[in-house]
């Protein structure tokens, strides 16, 4: 069996075969001193001296090279992979050719534009967390129902651990409970919060949403058997809402978990007293 860190290697790599496949299908109409500008990389695309003369001749070895120089640009900064989807996916659509190509070039490009999120790495060493934002990057566009139901459990299970407490005792929590203990940990560890008007609503906010994510996990998701009149009618865009919007709590919460407890003149200072909150403004969580 693949460790993870074996398994994300070999993702990786998959990925990267993917986008020298579609540079190779895109062939003639791909500049290559564009992607080097483009990437910051044109030391990587001249030092392939090769790379532009078999483009151009049709030479064998052709996809070799690209294979190089794909490698190269994504190792050194994996944020230019993006930009490689972004740069040959257009040249795809304008070329006739192998489509499957384009599909699961596309595939990637939306799987990307999800798991870049500030901060994700921190959810790598805690096993509970880390498996559930892998089962919602695999499962988001072929399988949005799972995608939603795995995001409410990464809330549920970073709740769970940011709050710390004995298993027997968490068991004995639903959601909404999970998220006001978590609000009120975070008000007595990180004193002088209930006087911050703007972070106070922010964190409501914060709160609603990973209520939010549960509703729709019970009306959308799986976890509960549906009827035969019952189908899944939500739009991919709010599956992918859901999925960031679980992962951006558990990064959060993570953090806020790592950091040492502060004193309470050195945390959230009392701008706002609480006079200065608006009448009849709702900031429960």
């Amino acid at each position: 069996m693949l460790s993870e860190r074996q398994y994300q290697s070999h993702e990786n790599a998959l990925r990267i075969i993917e986008v020298k496949d579609a540079f190779v299908e895109a062939r003639q109409s791909v500049v290559w001193q564009e992607v080097g500008m483009l990437t910051k990389c044109k030391d990587i695309v001249g030092a392939e001296d090769r790379l532009e003369r078999s483009q151009y001749f049709g030479d064998d070895d052709y996809e070799g090279h690209v294979l190089n120089v794909v490698e190269g640009i994504v190792a050194r900064d994996p944020l230019n992979e993006s930009k490689l989807i972004r740069y040959v996916l257009p040249k795809l659509s304008q070329a006739d050719g192998d489509w499957s190509v384009r599909d699961r070039l596309q595939k990637i490009a939306d799987y990307l534009d999800v798991i870049h999120i500030l901060g994700v790495g921190d959810l790598s060493d805690i096993p509970n967390l880390r498996d559930y934002v892998k089962r919602i990057e695999q499962s988001l566009f072929d399988d949005p129902q799972a995608a939603i139901g795995h995001s409410k459990d990464l809330v549920e299970s970073a709740l769970k651990t940011f709050l710390d407490m004995p298993a027997d005792e968490l068991k004995r929590y639903d959601m909404p409970q999970l998220v006001k203990s978590a609000r009120d940990r975070l008000s007595r560890d990180f004193g002088g919060l209930e006087h911050n008007k703007d972070v106070l609503k922010m964190l409501s906010n914060f709160g609603q949403i990973m209520e939010s994510i549960a509703t729709v996990r019970n009306k959308h998701g799986t976890g509960h058997g549906r009827g035969p009149q019952e189908t899944f009618d939500l739009p991919q865009p709010y599956v992918v809402l859901a999925a960031n919007s679980a992962i951006s709590a558990a990064v959060f919460l993570t953090q806020m978990h790592d950091l040492k407890t502060p004193e309470p003149e050195d945390s959230f200072k009392a701008e706002d007293s609480p006079g200065d909150l608006d009448d009849g403004e709702d900031l429960h969580w």
